[in-house]
């Protein structure tokens, strides 16, 4: 008796063999770029551009301020267009860079660089952050440069309730004509 029921088990567990399968695992998203807690300004700014770089919508929001976000266009792409720039919000940040992030060239690089940055303290918890940006961003509008050039200039203030750094005001400044961030925002929010 004792051979019969290990003889059933045995054919059990040879046709139940067939019926789990390990899958290929599947390569891991963006969503697992680096996150290092914004403890200071510069790790901040370290985050935003590894998050842009990257295409990593989450992380990118993650560097805003949810409670007093501001973003200030260049005049040239905020006239005739008001209504757009008037309520920026995160939400806003996240629906272009989704848009963005979407309309890449098949592998596209994306490169953001400072130059001529500087910090200054506006007190212990504030400070204001300015440099020259030079960005290339490989997208499928014909219509628009892949290159961007402009001056940006971040405040940055400290959560006390998470002990963090956040981006809470954003200016964009046009250095040459055509080719600046806000362009590449309006582009794609619409």
């Amino acid at each position: 008796m004792k051979t019969t029921y290990s003889v059933i088990i045995i054919i059990i567990s040879i046709l139940m063999s067939g019926c789990f399968r390990v899958r290929t695992p599947e390569p891991p998203d963006n969503q697992g770029t680096s996150w290092n807690p914004p403890t200071s300004p510069d790790l901040l700014l370290s985050n935003f551009m590894m998050a842009f770089q990257s295409m990593n919508v989450q992380n990118y929001s993650r560097c805003f301020s949810e409670q007093s976000y501001r973003f200030s266009p260049t005049p040239t792409w905020y006239n005739g267009h008001e209504s757009i720039w008037q309520n920026w919000s995160i939400n806003d940040e996240r629906t272009y860079l989704n848009n963005v992030k979407s309309n890449l060239k098949t592998g596209a690089v994306v490169q953001l660089f400072w130059e001529e940055a500087l910090f200054q303290n506006l007190s212990a918890d504030s400070v204001n952050y300015t440099a020259n940006y030079r960005m290339a961003v490989a997208h499928k509008d014909t219509t628009l440069s892949d290159a961007f050039h402009g001056k940006i200039t971040l405040k940055m203030k400290l959560n006390p309730a998470g002990n963090i750094w956040e981006i809470t005001e954003w200016a964009d400044l046009e250095v040459y004509p055509d080719s600046a961030w806000s362009k590449l925002k309006l582009t794609y929010i619409q």
